[in-house]
């Protein structure tokens, strides 16, 4: 396999695991607050849909503020290492 299929291939991980680490607090903490407001609901017999949707959207709001300069950091390191592999394999490539 040459260079600049393993880049691709690289950058093809890179990429699907900076998705799933940017993701997974913004699902985890929904789904958290939804099974914490579900069952209290259950408990306390209240079954309105927008209880648990507005919950749901607050605590994402709240983690978003809370960790967007984590989240555009961990962006900005991804975008960077596509160019430097990008300038890597152009600069290898030319004859």
């Amino acid at each position: 396999m040459n260079s600049a299929t393993q880049n691709i291939l690289d950058l093809s991980q890179q990429a699907l695991q900076s998705a799933f680490v940017i993701a997974l607090p913004v699902l985890a903490t929904a789904l958290l607050v939804g099974f914490v407001v579900s069952t209290l609901q259950a408990m306390t017999h209240i079954h309105d849909q927008s209880i648990g949707t507005i919950m749901k959207l607050l605590a994402v709001f709240v983690l978003l503020l809370i960790a967007m300069p984590w989240l555009v950091d961990m962006m900005l390191d991804y975008s960077a290492s596509t160019f430097r592999m990008g300038l890597q394999t152009t600069s290898t490539n030319m004859p």
